[in-house]
């Protein structure tokens, strides 16, 4: 029947009557050599899409060696592929569920994704972090040397002219007032302050070298 981690683990857990009524013991294919065997594996596990990361019990993907045969070269997704590891990973944590979790960070204080950098502490925490690994990784800023292609530009501009008409406009529904000296902005529906009138004062003075 098999003698992986995952499925001994389920036997233990429904015990030997409750386990065969749950699942059914089925001989796919017969083989006459390891080399045969082996390579079935791996196309039945394929085949079926029963390795671990597809929620199934297959913690190898067939043949020769295991999974400690998998880490130790190298192979397992947390090294080969860091999104799925850590799709893998949250879902995990999400099956536990924010009660569970909770639960552990008043007790133990373990800082899970799902519930400690949810709550307001954690969220600033997981910030201030981000914050800090950019600026070790791009000390001068992440656009230091970096300019927008001209296509780029051109696309801004466009997408500008749209959203900067009307209301899309930040200054729409202002109005700049003088006293003569100083200017400022108002809502073009307040009363201009005392001392005040419409319009603005505009320096001509230039300075040259």
């Amino acid at each position: 029947m098999g003698s992986g981690t995952k499925l001994k683990e389920k036997y233990e857990q429904y015990g030997e009557e409750e386990f065969h009524n749950r699942y059914e013991f089925e001989i796919c294919q017969f083989y006459f050599d390891d080399y045969n065997l082996n390579e079935g594996e791996k196309f039945w596990i394929q085949q079926n899409k029963t390795y671990y990361t597809y929620g199934g019990w297959n913690y190898s993907l067939g043949g020769d060696g295991g999974f400690d045969y998998i880490n130790k070269n190298n192979l397992h997704p947390k090294y080969t592929d860091k999104k799925l590891w850590s799709k893998i990973q949250k879902k995990a944590w999400a099956k536990k569920g924010l009660a569970v979790q909770k639960k552990q960070y008043e007790e133990t204080g373990a800082k899970n994704f799902y519930f400690y950098y949810h709550t307001k502490e954690g969220r600033k925490e997981f910030s201030k972090a981000g914050t800090l690994a950019s600026m070790k990784k791009y000390p001068k800023g992440v656009w230091f040397g970096k300019t927008h292609k001209d296509s780029t530009k051109a696309k801004i501009g466009a997408q500008s002219k749209v959203h900067q008409k009307g209301s899309g406009n930040s200054q729409f529904g202002t109005i700049w007032v003088t006293n003569g000296k100083k200017n400022m902005k108002i809502r073009n529906d307040h009363t201009i302050p005392t001392g005040f009138y419409r319009g603005r004062v505009i320096s001509t003075l230039s300075s040259v070298g």
